[in-house]
């Protein structure tokens, strides 16, 4: 049997061009000396030999965490990372290594499994100088204000708190961010709070609750 010389991805199409006007596979695989197994598996859906080359190249375990704990810094700054954004820092280390490739839509489900760490969360928009006003003296100091014997007295059906939780415009419903694995949600600092419409809820220690209050800004209305 003759030695198969090397073809090009312009062989094989022509090849498969061949077969679109009514040549058999092997006399199409004959004509342009391709392994008949190989045409066979292109018309099949197989994929280029570049696109195999792509799909092989990765970061390594050194690069991926890195990435893993940046994003686990970010999410503890209040600023998580996304897919998108995680996918374009993967791809910049890979084209600093001389890869110009684009990573494919599963790329970030396989490296969450190759580092648990990290994990997709939802994220929740809190402006930023509340977040920050969230300190763990603050905490600890309400807590000693409810184990005050004057608190204490305070019957379950007595003790109210209120929460408050708000709407921004321009801002879209929760998304996925990536973070700390240990938590089930990312808080996303936001910079400003224009046309903010804030929500307040208030319940008892006995679960009893008040109806919401939803408070526009004052200006908004006015102008409308």
């Amino acid at each position: 049997m003759p030695k198969v010389r090397k073809y090009a991805e312009r062989d094989i199409q022509l090849a498969i061009q061949d077969i679109s006007n009514g040549i058999s596979q092997n006399a199409a695989a004959d004509k342009h000396r391709i392994p008949r197994s190989t045409l066979q598996g292109r018309l099949k859906g197989a994929g280029t030999r570049q696109k195999a080359k792509e799909l092989q190249i990765k970061l390594s375990y050194k690069h991926e965490e890195a990435l893993a704990t940046w994003a686990r810094i970010q999410d503890g700054l209040g600023l998580p990372l996304t897919h998108n954004v995680l996918r374009a820092a993967a791809e910049r280390m890979l084209q600093l290594e001389g890869y110009n490739v684009q990573l494919g839509k599963s790329w970030v489900e396989g490296f969450l499994r190759r580092n648990p760490k990290a994990k997709t969360k939802k994220g929740i928009r809190l402006e930023k100088a509340r977040a920050e006003a969230i300190t763990p003296d603050k905490i600890k100091e309400f807590f000693q204000i409810l184990d005050k014997p004057i608190v204490k007295a305070i019957l379950p059906q007595d003790r109210w708190n209120m929460d408050e939780t708000g709407i921004m415009d321009e801002q879209d419903r929760p998304y996925k961010v990536i973070g700390i694995a240990k938590t089930n949600v990312s808080i996303v600092k936001t910079q400003n709070r224009s046309n903010w419409r804030s929500i307040l809820e208030c319940c008892n220690a006995e679960s009893n609750c008040l109806p919401p209050a939803v408070i526009f800004q004052g200006k908004s209305p006015q102008q409308q």
